[in-house]
């Protein structure tokens, strides 16, 4: 009888402790991105991820995994203008013919402007799908606590009577 109790003291100490040790994968986990001096680092947590584990995580949502496609091809837009301003800051440089120089600034210059605007919009991009995919572990139940200010109609119960006799105003905590 006692070994029967060790062994079922034994099961139960090692059923909590692999409970334990795969809690960590068990419980869904937001994202956190910072923005670094050249690249983004991505955190569950504490523990940093990488790119193609944040994929992996966004994935799961169809909104959230649209807004990283979109990113993702903002990116590829902005190195395009990248790659294109460099050549042409290199015509521009090397060229003697004046209306080449002048095509060559305006093209830079243009190049420059869809880079920041591209690149900025990836950012946006990023931001939405990180923010999406958390949102879904936000509990349904909370209810988002607004304030509301409405004017209504305002009806006075007297003798048994019910009578519209103004307006009133009503706030909504």
């Amino acid at each position: 009888m006692v070994f029967f109790t060790k062994k079922l003291i034994y099961n139960q100490l090692f059923l909590i402790v692999g409970l334990l040790f795969f809690s960590k994968y068990l419980f869904a986990q937001e994202i956190t991105m910072f923005d670094e001096s050249f690249s983004y680092h991505y955190y569950e947590d504490d523990n940093r991820i990488d790119v193609k584990r944040v994929e992996k995580l966004l994935s799961n949502d169809s909104i959230a995994n649209l807004h990283w496609k979109r990113a993702k091809l903002k990116n590829l837009i902005t190195n395009s203008f990248l790659i294109s301003e460099f050549g042409l800051i290199t015509i521009f440089s090397t060229s003697e013919n004046p209306k080449t120089i002048v095509i060559a600034g305006i093209g830079t210059l243009v190049s420059l402007v869809g880079t920041l605007v591209f690149g900025l919009s990836r950012q946006k991009s990023r931001r939405k799908a990180i923010l999406k995919y958390n949102s879904l572990f936000d509990s349904p139940n909370q209810e988002k606590k607004s304030t509301s200010l409405k004017i209504t109609p305002s009806l006075i119960q007297s003798n048994n009577q019910k009578s519209l006799t103004g307006i009133a105003l009503s706030l909504k905590w």
